[in-house]
């Protein structure tokens, strides 16, 4: 069975380069909007649209079990639901949808298969940031669910792209408004400490943090980012191994992280607070600017 990858956010600076070419010569030659596609007049652009990581990366074997069932589906000659697209020039990028078009590929399937166009008289940047809010939010239904880090990481993606207000941001992503005004806030500190906006979108929040942390001199502790992905997902796999799949009684958890680690509970809770406190500072700050 195959699955769906986790993205190379890196290469995204790229591909809305690619975008940008492709909307620019746009003729409107794609038009009147088409109900159903090839798979192959289909362009997967995961890095932009694609907006799980942690959820693919971190749930061993959920993305191929997603992509089998829907794929056993076709076979018996049933449709899925329609795969979400939009026109950029002349072509078709997938929006969402993605574990549906891999379970057509997986089924073999060559007939063409139902779409919905997703409309937009925006152009350019603009319409960049518009396809990506609403990859975003139609992902944020949770159907093979989001990770709470990979709605974080969706929230930072769209602060980069400056696309919307707080609200627009979290109503999007379900991230809180005192989040976004944290990323908002790394955003301008990293690009007023000489990083470029190139280098800027190509990062994760987690590595935004990072830099941050550095640049300020407080980060001689803290793990560089790929790193601190191998040591959670360590753990999490040893964990999921050990738990069968299921999670015990919070107080059975509690309990053996106590012994592990004895005080853990009160230095988690410690550490939320702190979080909670910069998290308002930022707010506050972010209303003092007028944002």
């Amino acid at each position: 069975m195959t699955a769906v990858n986790r993205p190379d956010r890196a290469s995204q600076p790229y591909y809305k380069l690619e975008l940008l070419k492709l909307d620019r010569f746009w003729r409107g030659s794609v038009h009147p909007s088409p109900k159903e596609l090839d798979l192959d007049a289909i362009t997967v652009i995961d890095v932009l649209f694609q907006p799980r990581e942690t959820s693919l990366l971190f749930r061993a074997g959920a993305s191929e079990k997603h992509v089998g069932n829907m794929s056993r589906v076709v076979t018996q000659g049933r449709l899925l639901a329609p795969l979400i697209v939009a026109a950029f020039g002349n072509s078709w990028i997938l929006l969402d949808g993605h574990h549906r078009y891999q379970a057509y590929l997986e089924a073999d399937r060559r007939k063409p298969v139902p779409v919905e166009v997703a409309e937009s008289l925006l152009r350019g940047e603009s319409r960049i940031r518009w396809a990506v809010t609403l990859s975003i939010e139609l992902n944020s239904r949770d159907k093979l669910s989001m990770s709470a880090s990979d709605k974080m990481e969706s929230a930072w993606r769209l602060t980069v792209l400056e696309a919307g207000s707080k609200k627009e941001v979290s109503a999007a992503t379900n991230a809180s408004t005192s989040s976004i005004a944290t990323m908002r806030q790394t955003r301008e500190y990293l690009l007023a400490h000489d990083v470029k906006p190139r280098r800027l979108a190509g990062m994760t929040w987690r590595d935004a943090k990072w830099e941050r942390r550095r640049a300020e001199n407080c980060g001689s502790d803290t793990l560089r980012p790929e790193a601190y992905e191998a040591r959670l997902r360590a753990l999490i796999m040893g964990l999921s191994a050990h738990m069968g799949g299921e999670a015990p009684p919070l107080s059975i958890l509690k309990a053996a992280l106590e012994e592990i680690r004895p005080g853990i509970i009160r230095d988690l809770f410690r550490l939320e607070e702190r979080e909670e406190e910069e998290a308002r500072a930022d707010t506050d700050l972010s209303r003092e600017l007028g944002e």
